[in-house]
């Protein structure tokens, strides 16, 4: 993943595993991103999600997109439920018929946006 997205020009910040959302947003907030990618294997993912949509928010960051995946793990309720909160989860038919290609593709237009143009 960090490989092709460095390919297609992101700057990438890896933070590893078992960060919490305060460390994220704090990274994206120093980092001044444009989007945010979480892999979510283990559960809580509504939650985490949610918290880090609400987090970004509280801190001026509503321009910052969020995507997510699971392998599975996030069920189509969950992943319609996260969307109606601004979190964009790709799922395993997405990767099916995107490909890992296609969803980065994917993530790049839509957080390809001046900054200055960006929603405040």
């Amino acid at each position: 993943l960090r490989r092709i997205l460095q390919s297609q020009g992101c700057e990438v910040i890896p933070l590893g595993h078992d960060r919490s959302v305060e460390q994220v947003v704090r990274a994206a907030l120093q980092e001044d991103v444009q989007g945010i990618a979480v892999s979510s294997y283990q559960g809580g993912h509504v939650e985490y999600f949610t918290y880090l949509r609400e987090m970004l928010d509280a801190r001026g960051a509503e321009h910052v997109q969020i995507y997510g995946g699971g392998g599975g793990v996030i069920v189509p309720s969950e992943i319609a439920l996260l969307a109606e909160r601004g979190v964009r989860i790709f799922s395993p038919e997405d990767g099916q018929r995107l490909g890992l290609v296609g969803m980065i593709a994917s993530m790049v237009a839509e957080c390809d946006v001046a900054l200055e143009d960006a929603p405040a």
